[in-house]
């Protein structure tokens, strides 16, 4: 029985990834143009301050000439939908996605989002591989995260790199395995200070992650990951500087991100952030508060699990852990978190809700009350496919209630 269930997931995983790969096609890849555009004008923008409104319009007026010049249907399309580029990108991901930016639009966009499914795959494989989950569990996380999971499938829509993170927050906790080959703890440091310099949504990992090692007075592996992570930093600067011809991108870049962060942009745009649906439905802006709330309790898990062994012993790993909690920090905290940025969850849901569902600590859980918490948290982060919701306000705070529910439980598992 084993074996043919077996069998016909491996018949159903590609199918799942071929069929969610051709229902993209048809979507408004918004973000991959964005940074398609300013790429294929890169490097001949030089000293120009790459976030100025000048330099969009400069872009989105060579867009629109191209799109008018006929040759690239794909480009187009695009530009009749969004004529107006807007960079705020990273300095780093422009470098990072410049492979992408081939001539022709529409083929750029494919090649991408082929590449985002592979990520995807190679992640829940790394994952799975950390949490000792059977081949069964592997494939039957893959049907679910790329065929139903809402936010991975939003990623893929827009052209966003949330499952390219994933892929770069597996490979940190690949390398942050039990070893004593200090190489492999600077190459997961390394890349996950270059993850969160593609984008952002990760930097809670990277202080969560030395204070776990910090509180265990593991000084070799602090160090050696403090190296990685400033290592990460000197390449990721140095590169993009160069490449972009501007010795002060990040320093422009911070700043029009800081514009960005705390513009309104309400739940009907996709914004799903607490802090968001807080001060559009009590007018209360409590970014700040919540920060404190939800990081703190992290630090006191960590300090008072510093004695304890019951993760390694479940097989997981800390790193998961700390991956998925670092990320729903920032999902539950900060007041813009568009529907893709819960792609990052799946690190936490995979570790919270992962067989065998039995931690010795507390007394243990009881399994039917884990797989239950896992089937409601999936269904809410799918309500708007599942359920047919489509109330924005509703749907934010079903993805709210469902990162809460991860948090509470990738709380107790520390």
């Amino acid at each position: 029985m084993n074996r043919i269930l077996i069998i016909l997931l491996l018949f159903l995983a590609p199918i799942c990834w071929l069929w969610q790969w051709q229902d993209s096609r048809g979507r408004f890849e918004i973000d991959f143009y964005q940074v398609w555009a300013v790429d294929r004008m890169l490097p001949g923008i030089g000293w120009r301050n790459l976030y100025s409104p000048e330099t969009r319009e400069l872009i989105s007026r060579e867009m629109q000439n191209r799109a008018a010049a006929g040759a690239d249907p794909g480009l187009q399309r695009i530009v009749k939908q969004q004529p107006m580029v807007y960079n705020f990108a990273s300095p780093f991901l422009y470098l990072f996605m410049k492979p992408f930016a081939v001539n022709n639009y529409g083929a750029a966009v494919q090649m991408y989002r082929v590449f985002s499914l592979a990520c995807m795959a190679l992640a829940l494989a790394l994952f799975a591989r950390r949490l000792r989950m059977s081949l069964r569990g592997y494939l039957m996380s893959l049907i679910v995260f790329t065929f139903l999971f809402e936010p991975a499938r939003a990623d893929l829509w827009v052209g966003n790199i949330n499952q390219i993170q994933l892929a770069g927050l597996g490979l940190f906790c690949w390398f942050q395995r039990r070893t004593s080959i200090a190489p492999l703890h600077f190459v997961g440091a390394l890349i996950l200070g270059l993850t969160i310099l593609l984008k952002p949504v990760p930097v809670f990992v990277a202080p969560l992650w030395l204070g776990w090692l910090f509180s265990r007075r593991q000084t070799r592996q602090l160090v050696i990951n403090l190296l990685g992570l400033t290592g990460a930093v000197i390449v990721a600067m140095g590169l993009s500087a160069w490449f972009i011809g501007n010795g002060v991108c990040w320093r422009d870049w911070l700043v029009a991100l800081a514009r960005l962060m705390y513009e309104v942009s309400p739940p009907s745009l996709g914004n799903y952030a607490l802090a968001n649906l807080l001060q559009a439905g009590l007018h209360i802006h409590a970014w700040i508060i919540l920060f404190f709330v939800f990081f703190t309790p992290i630090l006191i898990a960590v300090w008072r699990s510093r004695c304890t062994t019951e993760i390694e012993a479940d097989g997981a790993t800390a790193a998961i852990l700390i991956s998925g909690l670092g990320c729903l920090v920032y999902m539950l905290s900060q007041p813009l978190v568009w529907a893709h940025y819960y792609t990052l969850c799946i690190p936490a849901l995979l570790a919270a809700f992962r067989p065998p569902l039995v931690y010795a600590k507390n007394g243990g859980d009881r399994p039917q009350g884990r797989v239950y918490l896992g089937a409601l948290t999936l269904i809410l982060f799918g309500v708007a496919l599942l359920l047919q919701v489509s109330n924005p306000f509703l749907i934010s705070g079903a993805y709210c209630l469902a990162a809460m529910m991860v948090y509470s439980v990738s709380i107790r598992d520390l």
